[in-house]
């Protein structure tokens, strides 16, 4: 049957609980109708924690609501004339002088207001209701019966169209800087795709990468019977991602690919190509296009006219409305509006056709570059298809990004095999790496110039300060590796040794014994090893009066004299 009526609460407040709708088999069937199982309510208890009960509460006489005065003169609601409250003290401004300003475009008079772009925005965002303007136009004026906010709000609300007079100042002090962003980035877009179809680098590297995608997917290797003759820019990212068999190296097809750039497999080489950098130069825009939404720039632009629109539209309006102060206020007339108006709708309608012009160039060097690099095909269907900006202003987005981190990635690889190519090229090409030898660094041990790598004749590589400058055979002081200045020592006899000096042209071994010096510094070593018995690869380097033995190419300080 029908559930009955549940009596109220005996104090106004209520347990937060739901209902168990059937309490058959359940843990709840003999609490209720058992007696013994009952626990009876201590109410004592319970007045005390919560206070009388509705019934014994029913007797006092509870305070009257406040109410407003009934002579006060309002017109918003508490909550709506606290926060209008709020937004005028965060102001601070005499609002008849601002709203004076505002009627009258008065926008080059000294100290004038309208120049604050955040104030305008703020009142912009007050948004009074058409029956709020009204009402606050109806308020008589100088009568003390109104309420401060609504003193305060009514200058303003006299103004005609304010909302359409913020939104135009607003837009003015915005338009410069709009104009100025929206540019630059169509420009760096057109200049990115124009790079793309402009760069031969671009093409030699992808030249190389056809070739090996089409050996590892088909085993074709030639020129003339390529199975896959073009291929998605998207694609160039899996080359950083394509690890051979020996994971834990980390070696990829993009080490590959810039091995096979520099030319290392060609006789002769590596012919110290430069195909890398004069892509990363060729393409330099490409990288900073790839961070611009080249959909947001394009609805960066529409926004602008929609806003050169609305300007046209009020100075249309401007022009028809009679000159003179606002009704109901005793402003004088500076400035008419319409010709404030007017010269502002005709500098954005030239901002306006000079971004409608760069988003057309910007849209027809994006579509160039996505036919030439082969991302849509060139037939009339296609370019149908590129009518439709959204999809044309995505693609373009796209291969930006996937170029731009290709080249970055192609980059990194370079870097990597430069420091150090022995290891990838006794990995990829072995036979190449039996015969190589690395590239002569300039003697430069304190880092001011190159990288102070310095490589001694016998191939050992030292850490940049690990040997000392030396000026025709003369000990200068330095920085040692670990940061300590090393003094000269007094000189003192010692015995013949083996010194490895280095000059400021190559690094000479001399053998100081009472004969004549070597012709060539391989024969001097030659010689040194004949003399001497071998120190476990080590080699003794003069560092200011000091001996220090390198093992492995890490120095370390050995006792004075001999």
């Amino acid at each position: 049957g029908p559930t009955a009526k549940l009596p109220p609460a005996p104090f106004g407040r209520k347990l937060n609980w739901r209902h168990v709708g059937a309490v058959e088999g359940t843990i709840f069937e003999d609490l209720g109708t058992d007696p013994k199982a009952g626990a009876p309510v201590d109410v004592a208890a319970l007045r005390n924690l919560l206070g009388s009960d509705v019934e014994a509460r029913k007797d006092v006489p509870t305070a009257p609501a406040p109410k407003p005065a009934q002579d006060q003169l309002t017109v918003f609601d508490q909550n709506r004339a606290r926060n209008l409250e709020i937004c005028m003290t965060r102001i601070k401004v005499d609002t008849k002088v601002l709203a004076s300003q505002i009627a009258t475009f008065d926008v080059n008079a000294a100290g004038s207001m309208l120049g604050d772009l955040e104030m305008l925005e703020l009142l912009l965002g007050l948004q009074l209701t058409a029956e709020e303007t009204s009402a606050l136009q109806a308020l008589p004026e100088g009568d003390t019966r109104v309420r401060g906010v609504e003193v305060v709000m009514r200058p303003l609300a006299c103004v005609p169209r304010l909302q359409s007079r913020l939104r135009l100042l607003i837009f003015r002090l915005k338009m410069v800087e709009h104009h100025r962003r929206a540019g630059d980035n169509l420009h760096i877009l057109r200049l990115a795709c124009r790079q793309l179809c402009d760069s031969h680098s671009l093409k030699s590297v992808l030249r190389i990468v056809l070739s090996m995608g089409n050996y590892l997917n088909h085993g074709v290797n030639g020129s003339q019977d390529l199975a896959v003759r073009g291929f998605k820019m998207e694609s160039l990212s899996n080359l950083k991602q394509f690890r051979g068999k020996d994971a834990a190296s980390g070696i990829t097809l993009m080490h590959l690919l810039v091995l096979q750039i520099a030319g290392y497999g060609k006789p002769g080489g590596p012919a110290d190509s430069k195909v890398v950098s004069l892509l990363l130069a060729e393409l330099q825009m490409v990288p900073q296009a790839a961070k611009i939404d080249v959909g947001e720039v394009a609805a960066d632009v529409m926004s602008f006219k929609r806003e050169v629109g609305f300007v046209e539209s009020e100075r249309q309006l401007a022009s028809q409305t009679p000159p003179g102060p606002p009704p109901g206020v005793g402003w004088p007339r500076q400035q008419q509006p319409s010709e404030v108006v007017t010269d502002l709708a005709f500098r954005a309608a030239t901002m306006a056709a000079d971004l409608d012009d760069a988003l057309l160039q910007m849209e027809g060097a994006a579509e160039r570059a996505l036919v030439f690099l082969g991302e849509r095909a060139p037939n009339a269907a296609q370019r149908h298809m590129a009518t439709q900006t959204a999809y044309l202003h995505s693609e373009t987005a796209k291969l930006l990004a996937n170029i731009a981190d290709f080249a970055g990635s192609l980059k990194q690889a370079e870097s990597q095999v430069t420091a150090d190519a022995y290891r990838f090229l006794k990995v990829l090409m072995p036979e190449v790496a039996e015969n190589y030898s690395p590239p002569k660094v300039p003697v430069d041990p304190t880092g001011t110039k190159t990288g102070g790598v310095v490589t001694l004749p016998n191939g050992r590589r030292l850490p940049p300060g690990a040997v000392k400058m030396m000026g025709d055979g003369v000990p200068v002081r330095r920085t040692n590796t670990r940061g300590v200045k090393s003094q000269a020592a007094p000189e003192e006899p010692k015995e013949p040794k083996e010194d490895v000096a280095v000059s400021k042209e190559q690094i000479q071994v001399q053998v100081k014994e009472d004969q004549p010096p070597a012709a060539t510094t391989d024969t001097a070593v030659a010689a040194a090893g004949a003399s001497k018995k071998p120190q476990s690869d080590d080699v003794q380097v003069r560092q200011g009066g000091f001996f220090a033995a390198v093992p492995g190419g890490r120095p370390r300080a050995a006792p004075r004299g001999g």
